[in-house]
C-alpha cells in the first residue's frame, strides 16, 4: 500500500509540474511593439536544400484527402489516417507516462520544424517526436517514434512577445519515409506570401478551455491580411506586436480556430502543383475562436534560409533546455509567390553565396 501511495503522490506531483510547464503565455493588452528586422535572402531552389531532394518527389501530397466538409480542432472534423502524413505529435516524457503537448512537421527524415515556444522549456532528453500518429490512445502500427537530438530555436525568438516563434528539431535516427503513413510537406519560396484559405491540423483542445481530441483533427479557415490582423488585435486592446513573419488567418465572425495543444503544427496551403506547402506555424492567440480575433502563425517563408542554414550545420547545433495554440485550409486555394516590398537591411555576417535558390515555379504561377 505505501509504495502504491508513493506511485500516485509521485505522478500527481508530476502531472502538476507539467501542468505549470505548459500554461499557455497570454499576449498582454498593454505589450510595447519591439522592432524587428528580417534579414533579406535570395531566392533559393528548395530540392537544393541538404537532406530534402531524396523526399522531395513525395513532399506536400496528401493521402486519403476526401472532400472538405468541416463540422467542428474548434469547429473542425476529424481528419483521415494518414491525410496528413507530415503531422507530428511532439511528446514530453516523464518517468511514469508520456504525453502530448505540441504538434510539428516533418520537412526531412532528420528534421521537424515547431514553434519554439514548445521547446523553451525543455531539454532534448524530455522530449519523443512520433509520426504516423492518428489517435494518442490507440496505436496502429504505422507510428515511428523517435528520441531528439538536438533543439535549434530561432536566437531572435521572444519568449514574451512570440516574435521569431519557430525551432528545429533534429531526430535521433531518421523517419522511414514511405509516401503513405510519413512523409514531408513542400517548404514555399522564400518570402512567398500565402492568400486564400489554408489547413490547420491538430490534437488541441476543441474549444477554448475545453478538452483536447484523442483523434487528430482538421480545420479550414481563411488568410487574412496583416494590416487587418492588427487593426482587430488592436480594437480589443492588444498592442503587441503583429510583424511581417506572422501571418494570421480567422473568420471574423469565430467559430474555428486552433487552440491549446495545437501550438507548432502545420498550416498549410495547396499549391497549384497539387502539392502542399507550409504557410505556417501555429504560434498563439487571444483564446479560441473568438469572433475578430484571428489566430498568428509564424510564417514559414520568412524562415526558408536559416531552415536551410540549420539543416547544413552552418548554424551550430545548440541543444535548448508550452504553451499552446491552432488554425487551418480550402483545396482552391491558390498561392501567390510574390517577394516581399520594401527594404530590409543585410547583414554583414551573412553571405549570399550560401544559399540554394527558392523559385517560385514550384508553384507553377
Amino acid at each position: 500500500m505505501r509504495v502504491l501511495l508513493a506511485f500516485v503522490f509521485l505522478v500527481a506531483a508530476d502531472v502538476q509540474g507539467l501542468a505549470e510547464t505548459l500554461k499557455e503565455p497570454k499576449p498582454s493588452p498593454s505589450r510595447e511593439p519591439r522592432a524587428a528586422i528580417l534579414i533579406p535572402r535570395p531566392p533559393q531552389e528548395l530540392g537544393s536544400f541538404p537532406g530534402m531532394t531524396r523526399n522531395n518527389e513525395i513532399c506536400g501530397i496528401r493521402r486519403n484527402a476526401v472532400p472538405d466538409i468541416f463540422t467542428r480542432i474548434v469547429g473542425g472534423s476529424q481528419a483521415e489516417r494518414n491525410e496528413f502524413p507530415w503531422q507530428v505529435s511532439l511528446q514530453f516524457v516523464s518517468n511514469w507516462y508520456t504525453h502530448h503537448i505540441c504538434g510539428g512537421t516533418v520537412i526531412d527524415q532528420r528534421w521537424v520544424l515547431t514553434a519554439a515556444h514548445c521547446t523553451h522549456n525543455f531539454e532534448s532528453h524530455q522530449l519523443l517526436v512520433v509520426a504516423g500518429e492518428h489517435h494518442l490512445k490507440r496505436r496502429h502500427g504505422e507510428e515511428q517514434t523517435r528520441k531528439v537530438e538536438t533543439i535549434v530555436e530561432h536566437p531572435q525568438y521572444n519568449v514574451e512577445t512570440q516574435e521569431y516563434d519557430i525551432a528545429m528539431i533534429k531526430l535521433s535516427q531518421p523517419l522511414v519515409m514511405d509516401g503513405v503513413t510519413v512523409s514531408p510537406i513542400c517548404l514555399p519560396p522564400y518570402l512567398n506570401k500565402f492568400t486564400g484559405n489554408g489547413v490547420v491540423t491538430g490534437w488541441g483542445n476543441t474549444k477554448e478551455d475545453g478538452e483536447s481530441s484523442d483523434v487528430l483533427m482538421k480545420v479550414v479557415v481563411p488568410i487574412i491580411s496583416d494590416q487587418e490582423c492588427r487593426n482587430s488585435y488592436r480594437a480589443i486592446g492588444y498592442t503587441g506586436p503583429i510583424i511581417d513573419n506572422m501571418l494570421c488567418a480567422g473568420y471574423s465572425t469565430g467559430g474555428k480556430d486552433a487552440c491549446q495543444g495545437d501550438s507548432g503544427g502545420p498550416f498549410i496551403s495547396l499549391g497549384r502543383d497539387s502539392r502542399y506547402y507550409l504557410a505556417g506555424v501555429v504560434s498563439w492567440g487571444i483564446g479560441c475562436a473568438r469572433p475578430h480575433v484571428p489566430g498568428v502563425y509564424t510564417e514559414v517563408s520568412h524562415f526558408v534560409p536559416w531552415v536551410s542554414d540549420v539543416i547544413s550545420n552552418r548554424i551550430a547545433h545548440q541543444p535548448r533546455p508550452v504553451s499552446l495554440r491552432l488554425a487551418a485550409f480550402d483545396e482552391t486555394q491558390e498561392t501567390t509567390a510574390t517577394a516581399a516590398e520594401g527594404k530590409e537591411e543585410h547583414n554583414s555576417n551573412d553571405t549570399d553565396d550560401d544559399y540554394a535558390t527558392i523559385t517560385t515555379s514550384i508553384l507553377q504561377q
